[in-house]
């Protein structure tokens, strides 16, 4: 993960650019594990 973070904040010149992409890029990721975390949840209960 760290290493992922390094390499766009070093392949994009405007580090916080890259960052903003990067969050962007993760947000249905995030959203999707989030998802399956209260599925998961749910279905232990």
């Amino acid at each position: 993960m760290d290493r992922t973070v390094g390499e766009i904040a070093n392949s994009s010149k405007p580090v916080s650019a890259g960052m903003d992409e990067f969050s962007r890029a993760l947000a249905p990721i995030a959203e999707v594990a989030g998802q399956l975390s209260d599925a998961a949840n749910n279905y232990g209960q």
